[in-house]
């Protein structure tokens, strides 16, 4: 018995350390590739809620600025409407004042007012008698109607569906303020209406025109619904704007995810912004524009997301367990070769030695060859991130679409008119026999111009949006005078003097295009800024200079400065002192990303005497 106990002691002693080491590596293998599936599958989460913040963060933005167009188009729906009146008045103002001096002494008076009348009469936009011009004189009668369903005759008594007496107030304003705007419901069918009337003293006249504000706002609508379309849109998500029953926009699956169950629940629950649709991996958000009655809707779906991502890693996950088996098989093996190799005899040490270095060695290559890869794979990243940032930096550009339009418009009004006057005088020549081919050949000139100045404002605009797929050589102060011509109109709209010298000349290698995104963001802000604190004369001071190592464009304004509380975080992302309605507070925190990121230079905000001042510092030599 005590022999049978010895060995079954020295068997135990044997077998033991086998089974000890079998059983930690299989535990310990086992709890490695668990944790390996349970990362991978945390890590699908956390990308997947990623994305879903992204693109609420996306489609917020898009709702953000979309909504801050609108309210910008129909705040300046009654400036545009009275700006185009006074224009069509001013033209026939000129135009029959034109016809009254070249005529007055060779003519009798009544020839030359039916030649007023006449050439008047043609005045038409859009299509539509409602938008021609009006004559009447100030006893009340018409000289020339604008429409024939309107009164005619003697309608000095006619009163607007309020019961005003709205031909006398015209009187009364063309001849005590020689002109001046009128608001009315000149009818119940038209609805409210703008009227511009102008004194013309010759005759004892007074022209006016009107325009319908609903009409207005109904093309309004058409251009933005145009807008709206071109604005780009991701495979997986889609947009639609919304006006009681029907569609006027839809992209991408709008129409399979806004039917009329989520339509239902949208009108329940009107303060609401975000809807889930459960069952369909799609995310909806909303938001409701009262002055147009339409429903922005941006949707997305991320079930295409998750499903490539789960597929993609149910690979890898595939490819990992195929090499836990060879780990498996290969820790067993090493383990019972470890096990007989520690009862040999030793003379067996030093091959077990030089085996172990071997593997050693073998190790260490994969590992060489895993740093390698490692490193291919954060170039690689680092290159990815780049290029998002670029698409960021084209996507915020194109945002400011809205505004670069109403500054196409600006510079286009006063050429149109010009072009329209010379026609008017070719016209006018050509009916009286007094064309001659100098005459023709100076107003051909003269519209060739205007039409070059046209032309050539859209290729700044276009060349703006272009965006810079490489460096070029140009100047600070290149970059400076090309900015300002997109921009100066509005500043002559709104009355700020803009002051501007260029000292800049020496050659840069950057983008050219990035950089006036900045040198625009930082004139549109102090633009701005001048008018919410109504300063009573509004400067902007734009110049670029050299110091010794440095090449700089500087902004400044004269509205009292950043509060020292807030200058330290201007550039924050997100950080703005505006409401959420009028900016995201990524302009100058793009604006220094751009700077520092891409033309390896520095943005800086400080306080002088009178304002903010913002400086674009470009080193002349690139440390790249």
């Amino acid at each position: 018995m005590m022999r049978i106990s010895e060995r079954s002691i020295a068997k135990l002693i044997l077998l033991t350390p086998l089974f000890s080491v079998l059983l930690v590596v299989g535990v310990a293998t086992y709890l490695y590739v668990k944790r390996i599936r349970e990362t991978y599958h945390d890590e699908q989460q956390r990308n997947l809620k990623a994305y879903i913040a992204t693109r609420q963060l996306q489609s917020e933005n898009w709702i953000k600025q979309t909504v801050q167009m609108l309210e910008y188009e129909e705040a300046h729906l009654e400036v545009g409407i009275r700006s185009t009146l006074k224009s069509r008045v001013d033209l026939a103002y000129d135009t029959a004042l034109y016809i009254h001096e070249k005529y007055q002494n060779i003519s009798h008076e009544a020839v030359i007012q039916r030649h007023i009348v006449d050439s008047l009469r043609r005045m038409v936009w859009e299509g539509t008698q409602r938008n021609s011009i009006r004559i009447t004189d100030y006893q009340g009668n018409t000289i020339l109607s604008a429409e024939p369903s309107l009164p005619s005759g003697n309608i000095i008594d006619f009163v607007d569906a309020d019961g005003r007496a709205i031909v006398l107030e015209q009187i009364q304003t063309a001849r005590k303020r020689g002109a001046g705007f009128i608001k009315t419901r000149w009818s119940e069918a038209v609805g409210e209406e703008i009227h511009y009337v102008r004194n013309f003293g010759p005759y004892e006249w007074f022209f006016g025109s009107a325009m319908a504000i609903e009409a207005a706002r109904s093309a309004l609508k058409k251009r933005m619904i145009e807008m709206i379309r071109s604005f780009p849109n991701e495979r997986s998500g889609f947009i639609a704007v919304l006006e009681q029953d029907r569609m006027p926009y839809r992209s991408g699956s709008a129409e399979r995810y806004i039917d009329a169950e989520m339509r239902y629940r949208m009108a329940q629950e009107p303060q609401k912004e975000w809807f889930e649709i459960e069952g369909q991996h799609a995310m909806v958000h909303v938001k409701h524009f009262e002055p147009f009655g339409w429903t922005l809707v941006y949707g997305f779906e991320h079930s295409g997301f998750d499903t490539g991502l789960i597929e993609s890693q149910k690979r890898l996950e595939r490819r990992i367990d195929q090499e836990m088996l060879r780990i498996i098989f290969g820790a067993f093996m090493i383990s019972l070769v470890s096990i007989v190799i520690s009862l040999m005899i030793s003379r067996h040490t030093s091959k077990l030695f030089l085996l172990y270095q071997r593997k050693l060695r073998d190790r260490e290559q994969k590992l060489r060859e895993l740093n390698a890869s490692l490193e291919e794979r954060i170039k690689e990243a680092l290159f990815q991130h780049q290029e998002k940032e670029k698409m960021l930096i084209q996507q915020s550009k194109m945002a400011e679409m809205g505004d670069m339009i109403s500054m196409i418009a600006h510079q286009w009004r006063q050429p149109l008119n010009q072009l329209s006057y010379v026609f008017m005088n070719i016209e006018g020549a050509y009916e009286y026999k007094e064309l001659t081919p100098q005459y023709m050949e100076d107003k051909l000139r003269e519209g060739t111009r205007l039409l070059e100045f046209m032309s050539q404002t859209i290729d700044d605009f276009r060349n703006y949006f272009r965006p810079d797929k490489a460096r070029s050589q140009t100047t600070l102060s290149e970059v400076l005078s090309q900015t300002l011509p997109l921009i100066e109109q509005t500043f002559e709209v709104d009355a700020i003097a803009l002051h501007v010298s260029y000292a800049s000349h020496t050659s840069l290698e950057l983008y050219r295009n990035e950089l006036m995104q900045v040198v625009l963001n930082l004139l549109k802000n102090a633009k701005e800024v001048l008018i919410e604190r109504d300063v009573a004369v509004p400067i902007v001071r734009a110049r670029s200079f050299e110091e010794e190592e440095a090449c700089i464009i500087e902004v400044c304004d004269n509205a009292g400065g950043i509060g020292e509380e807030i200058l330290p975080r201007i550039f924050d992302p997100y950080f703005s002192t505006k409401s959420a309605s009028q900016g995201t507070g990524l302009g100058l925190y793009m604006s220094k990303t751009i700077v520092e990121g891409h033309l390896g230079g520095r943005l800086e905000a400080y306080n002088d005497a009178q304002g903010a001042c913002f400086r674009i510092v470009v080193p002349k030599h690139r440390k790249d």
